[in-house]
């Protein structure tokens, strides 16, 4: 069975959010959280008293309390939310925090989703047809070459927005599931037929929240959570009893890898709110960026820019004679600050050996201090330690936020450059051999880009002239 595109995606689905842990900071946004109105948040549940609202968990048990709550949704003519998704993981001891928007809201069959980069609208037009607009705003792709998909259909009979209309698209699709948090789980809970179907299995397990352990930090008072278990997935949903709504939801975690060990992952769905008089925004008027727009059915991924570094020389003092490749491995901490020793390979064959690979893999694995130190001796010769003057120059070129390689042809002028993990050494290492062979230079690798650019901007003219 072909995996549903629109539904909340389980621990795997995430993993490719851990890329976004090695460079991508995403906007802080400020916002108010808190159930109830006016409440503080972030405190102690024992500490919280509600004394004039019913507490649910005398007329629910913990799992027909969050069907309750679904059912809500399902019925909504009118939902609002300010959310934001956060992950927090730990990286060589260091904890790393990015936040992205992810914000709905609903009136009728009008929509505003902010979703990462992502804008999307949907406006209905003389009671008869429903307009979707859908564009990124995305500066480091020009907003994906200017790119605004358009979706119309027909309006008649329609109660509710179709949510499979709404992510019809391959390349949003993709893009919501590698978020930091997924594809909005607003939209399943609000569109779906069935929501979120995997969490009521039979296997299930539903328990309340327990009020007495100060540790567990709930959104505000008037809050009432919901942990669920199924299978390796786990949740927390936090419930405002007085809007049936979801406050916040901790989502299941990613899985571990490059190095990152995820922590939080957490949707905070501030001032949510199925009452018009009681949100914080309106529908936003402009269901058409402000920018010259090129109109599309589908969006295309433009080719991905060639690095800013490419064509640039290594530091002068960099050890390696004319005449030789070179493979460096940079590292940095978190936050991007260069960090002892940088180490590079030397005397490179056409294929790096297993001792070699091993010692990639050290490298990656072993605390920054240590790295060169736990290279087996007969590895050891394959490395040069950079001096402190040459690691400076390379870090001030390279502004690397992570562990990174860079590919140098014999002229020292750098030809690749990507994020250092054990999948990338493949890619590098095959450049490496194309270097050697002569099959590859940086003249080729302009001259390529050119040829990838001109061949999208063509394809993307001739999509946007069919579509009008």
């Amino acid at each position: 069975m072909p995996e549903d595109r629109t539904r909340l995606p389980t621990v795997s689905g995430h993993l490719a959010n851990l890329a976004l842990l090695a460079g991508v900071v995403c906007a802080v946004i400020p916002f108010a959280a808190g159930c109830g109105r006016d409440r503080p948040a972030d405190t102690p549940m024992s500490a919280q008293k509600n004394t004039t609202q019913i507490d649910p968990r005398e007329k629910f048990a913990p799992r027909e309390f969050v069907k309750f709550v679904l059912q809500r949704y399902q019925s909504a003519s009118f939902y609002a939310d300010q959310g934001i998704v956060t992950l927090e993981a730990r990286r060589r001891g260091q904890v790393i925090r990015r936040t992205a928007p992810l914000s709905v809201q609903v009136d009728g069959l009008n929509l505003d989703l902010d979703a990462y980069a992502l804008r999307l609208r949907v406006r209905i037009e003389d009671g008869e047809k429903l307009s979707q607009t859908a564009w990124y705003d995305e500066p480091a792709t020009k907003n994906l070459e200017s790119q605004v998909r358009v979706s119309v259909r027909n309006a008649s009979g329609l109660s509710r927005l179709p949510l499979a209309w709404l992510l019809q698209d391959p390349v949003t699709q993709d893009r919501l599931h590698a978020g930091l948090g997924g594809p909005p789980p607003q939209l399943e809970w609000l569109f779906a037929e069935n929501p979120m179907p995997g969490l009521f299995d039979a296997d299930a397990e539903f328990q309340w929240v327990s009020e007495t352990d100060d540790a567990v930090m709930s959104p505000g008072p008037g809050c009432y959570g919901v942990e669920v278990r199924a299978e390796s997935d786990r949740y927390v949903f936090w419930i405002d009893a007085e809007e049936n709504a979801f406050r916040q939801v901790d989502l299941p975690l990613p899985l571990a890898g490059g190095g990152v060990q995820p922590m939080h992952l957490r949707l905070d769905l501030a001032s949510a709110t199925f009452s018009p008089s009681r949100a914080k925004q309106t529908m936003h008027a402009a269901s058409w960026p402000a920018w010259r727009a090129v109109p599309v059915p589908r969006f295309l991924i433009p080719p991905a820019p060639l690095n800013p570094l490419i064509g640039r020389r290594l530091p002068r003092a960099f050890p390696f004679a004319e005449g030789r490749p070179s493979i460096t491995l940079c590292s940095a901490d978190p936050e991007g600050t260069p960090v002892e020793p940088v180490i590079a390979l030397a005397d490179l064959d056409r294929s790096m050996d297993l001792g070699t690979r091993a010692a990639v893999d050290v490298f990656l694995t072993t605390p920054m201090t240590e790295r060169f130190a736990a290279l087996p001796p007969a590895v050891q010769a394959r490395f040069q330690l950079l001096s402190g003057q040459v690691s400076s120059q390379l870090h001030a070129l390279t502004q690397n936020d992570s562990d990174t390689l860079v590919l140098a042809d014999g002229s020292g002028r750098i030809v690749g450059v990507s994020a250092a993990t054990p999948e990338s050494i493949r890619g590098i290492e095959n450049h490496l051999k194309d270097l050697l062979t002569g099959h590859f230079s940086l003249k080729h690798l302009q001259r390529s880009d050119v040829e990838r650019r001109d061949a999208f901007f063509r394809r993307l003219d001739q999509l946007s002239r069919a579509s009008r």
